[in-house]
C-alpha cells in the first residue's frame, strides 16, 4: 500500500477532503461522526459487499501429484506440527491428499477459514471523493434525510503519524476495481509469507468489483482496530452536507449542536438542481 501511504507525502494526489455518507440514527453515529469526527471502523463481515476482502486462494500443491505432492504435505505437516509421530505425519498428508481432490472438484470450502482470519485482520472505514452522488444519498443516507460528512484528508494523515509513532498502523487507500477477484497464494514457507505475497493480500482489502465502481471509494485500514468508533476529532471535520429531504428537526438539532459546541464546520443544505439530474449545495451555516 506504498502508493498512497504516508498520507501526508501523498496529499497533492488525494482529494482534500473524503464523504461518510450516514443517517440521523437513534444511536446517533451520524451526529457523532458530524459533530467530532467519530468514526466507525467495520469488519469486512459488516460491509454491504458478500465478496468485500474475498480472494481467489492459489496453492502450489494443487498441482503435485504423487510422491512429489506426498513430500509437500509432510514438510507442510511438520511446519504446523515440528513434533508431530511418523502417524500424525502420515494421517495429515492422507487429509492433504483428499482437500487437494476436493479443491480440484471445484470445493474452495477449506480455505474458508483463511478468508476469515484475513477478513479479520483490519478494521474498515469506507469514505468516497463523491459528497453529490444521488444513489449514494439514496442507499446510505436513508433516501436524502441523512447527511454527509467530510473529512479533511490532512487530518488522516495526521493521526496517521501519531499512531505510527505508537507502533499502530493506519493506511489510507483508493479501492481499485476488476472484473476478477485477486488470486492470493495461500502456501507459507518455512520462514512465512514473502513480501510480494503479503502485498497481495493486502491488496484484498481495497480491490472490489466494477459493480461498485460509481462509489469512488477510498478506504481508511486500521490493522486490528474492529467493530469500534475512533474519534479524529471535530477539527478533522471540514464540512456537513444535509440532505434533500431531511427534517426540519433534524436540520435544527444538528445545527443547534454545532453552534453550542463552537465548531467552525461549515453546513450545507442539498437541493435539486433546475436544469439537469444532480444535487446542488447551499451554504446554511458559515462556521
Amino acid at each position: 500500500m506504498a502508493d498512497l501511504n504516508p498520507i501526508d507525502e501523498h496529499l497533492g494526489e488525494l482529494p482534500t477532503v473524503l464523504y461518510k455518507y450516514r443517517t440521523f440514527d437513534r444511536c446517533g453515529f451520524g451526529v457523532a461522526m458530524g459533530l467530532g469526527g467519530v468514526a466507525y471502523f467495520a469488519s469486512a463481515s459488516e460491509l454491504n459487499d458478500p465478496f468485500d476482502t474475498r480472494f481467489h486462494p492459489s496453492s502450489v500443491f494443487t498441482r503435485l501429484k504423487g510422491d512429489a505432492l506426498r513430500d509437500y504435505l509432510a514438510k507442510k505437516a511438520l511446519q504446523h506440527e515440528p513434533r508431530a509421530t511418523e502417524a500424525r505425519v502420515a494421517e495429515l498428508v492422507s487429509l492433504g491428499v483428499k482437500n487437494q481432490q476436493r479443491i480440484l472438484a471445484g470445493d474452495l470450502s477449506s480455505f474458508e477459514e483463511v478468508m476469515e482470519i484475513q477478513a479479520k485482520r483490519r478494521g474498515i472505514l469506507s469514505l468516497t471523493a463523491k459528497p453529490n452522488h444521488p444513489a449514494m444519498w439514496a442507499y446510505y443516507s436513508d433516501n436524502h434525510e441523512g447527511l454527509c460528512i467530510g473529512l479533511r484528508t490532512e487530518a488522516i494523515g495526521l493521526h496517521q503519524r501519531s499512531l505510527l509513532e505508537q507502533d499502530e498502523l493506519m493506511m489510507l487507500s483508493k479501492v481499485k476495481y476488476q472484473e476478477r477477484m485477486p488470486t492470493v497464494s495461500v502456501d507459507i514457507g518455512p520462514n512465512g509469507m514473502t513480501e510480494e505475497e503479503l502485498a497481495e493480500l493486502d491488496r484484498t482489502f481495497y480491490t472490489k468489483s466494477r459493480h461498485w465502481e460509481h462509489e469512488e471509494e477510498y478506504r481508511v485500514l486500521y490493522d486490528g482496530y474492529i467493530s469500534k468508533p475512533y474519534v479524529f476529532g471535530a477539527s478533522a471535520v471540514e464540512e456537513v452536507i444535509l440532505g434533500l429531504n431531511v427534517s426540519t428537526e433534524d436540520s435544527a438539532s444538528f445545527i443547534a449542536k454545532l453552534d453550542r459546541a463552537g465548531s467552525q464546520t461549515v453546513v450545507k443544505q442539498a437541493r435539486r438542481s433546475l436544469s439537469e439530474f444532480k444535487l446542488e449545495f447551499d451554504v446554511v451555516r458559515s462556521g
